[in-house]
């Protein structure tokens, strides 16, 4: 799936405005930092970095 928008991360909120796809709008979630570089979001979604 492929998304346009923007994100920001302020402390350890993440908010994204989402110009289109089915979660059109802003959303804002809170992370939590994991072991090896990820983030677990308040909604339980898990972004981890590219190697």
């Amino acid at each position: 799936m492929a998304v346009r928008g923007t994100w920001e991360i302020t402390g350890n909120t993440l908010c994204a405005t989402m110009l289109s796809g089915p979660r059109k709008g802003e959303q804002c979630f809170t992370l939590e930092a994991l072991e090896g570089g990820g983030f677990r979001t308040s909604e339980g979604m898990v972004l981890n970095p590219l190697q």
